[in-house]
């Protein structure tokens, strides 16, 4: 009788799970009809979600896909030969058939620009974006894992802080998504680093003047990043220019 009891309360409860479950937890219906805007959208990760947003939610709106390109044509061919053209984006042809890049360019719009600058360098798009915009995704990051550390500070800092600039600016902006460039466990294999073990992330902290710790605010975050772009400053004027790529890799590595 026990066993008999148990059986109808686990089928009771697993059929609970598959009409509470059984259309997932509802991002399909929150991608439909949304504009989008994906940085590093030509790297790993950032092809991998815009693959699985275009397979699985293609009542997108649109996507716009920052990159670096010198031009809007060079936008338009790198997007075709490392998105559109890409093995990842099999089965979306295979569902689209002859149709396939005319639904990838009505989706796609690539955006020439530099998440390093203000307004992320984008001149002619910036405007139409702010009004659009209502999710931004940030996989834009310098990976290497023994850097210049001004190419780090550029991409890895100053990038999310010239972002979330302009994401205040989207006004019709609804998510937005950090994805960080911190990994917990470095693997000899992929990152060719002298450090081993596990690195953890820390808070970033500044002590107030009662000795406690707080979070750190948006001022004082400028702060940082100005006095961390003095430092790469000074390493470039001190250093001779055959030694200055070496000492800024050094530099990265110690703070």
């Amino acid at each position: 009788m026990d066993i008999v009891f148990f059986n109808v309360v686990i089928e009771e409860v697993l059929e609970y799970y598959r009409k509470e479950y059984y259309n997932g937890i509802g991002i399909e219906k929150f991608l439909q009809g949304k504009v989008l805007f994906i940085t590093g959208a030509t790297g790993f990760l950032a092809k991998v979600l815009v693959e699985k947003i275009l397979r699985t939610s293609p009542d997108v709106s649109k996507m716009y896909l920052v990159m670096r390109a010198k031009n809007k044509e060079d936008a338009y061919r790198r997007l075709k030969t490392e998105l559109l053209d890409a093995e990842l984006f099999k089965c979306v042809k295979e569902k689209y058939g002859k149709y396939y890049e005319a639904f990838m360019m009505n989706k796609l719009v690539p955006v020439v620009g530099n998440v390093s600058q203000y307004d992320l360098g984008m001149e002619d798009s910036a405007n139409e974006m702010k009004k659009n915009v209502q999710i931004i995704v940030n996989s834009a990051a310098y990976t290497s894992f023994y850097p210049r550390y001004d190419d780090t500070l550029d991409i890895n800092a100053m990038g999310p802080y010239h972002l979330m600039d302009f994401a205040k600016k989207c006004i019709k902006l609804e998510l937005f998504v950090h994805i960080s460039s911190v990994i917990e466990f470095f693997v000899p294999a992929y990152v060719n680093i002298p450090r081993t073990g596990i690195i953890m992330e820390q808070k970033l902290c500044l002590p107030n003047s009662m000795g406690k710790e707080n979070l750190v605010s948006e001022s004082s975050s400028t702060v940082i990043l100005e006095n961390e772009r003095k430092l790469v400053s000074n390493c470039k004027k001190t250093c001779a220019d055959n030694v200055i790529a070496e000492k800024l890799k050094e530099l990265g590595l110690q703070r």
